[in-house]
């Protein structure tokens, strides 16, 4: 048995000849619109990293928010307990 790796996995040699037959067949039956759906649009891959760059900057952009936003609550908290330090909590 011979396997061959794929984009769907491992596919068996004989179905792979099937699909380039079905693949031909369809390429003569109807050329235009088999070029429709065999060709990607060279707008979708720069769309793709334009994508992946804002995700990119919008993450590190949160990371650091919430690190300034977490440093900010630490530093007040630490400032608070500083100010009253020499409070004393009595039980009635």
């Amino acid at each position: 048995m011979e396997f061959h790796e794929g984009r769907e996995g491992l596919v068996h040699s004989h179905e792979r000849r099937e699909l380039a037959e079905i693949e031909n067949r369809l390429a003569l039956d109807d050329p235009e619109w088999f070029r429709q759906f065999s060709t990607t649009p060279s707008v979708w891959p720069r769309l793709r990293v334009a994508t992946a760059l804002l995700s990119a900057v919008l993450a590190g952009a949160g990371a650091l928010i919430g690190d300034a936003v977490g440093f900010l609550l630490c530093s007040l908290l630490s400032a608070a307990l500083f100010a009253f330090r020499s409070w004393r909590i009595q039980a009635d």
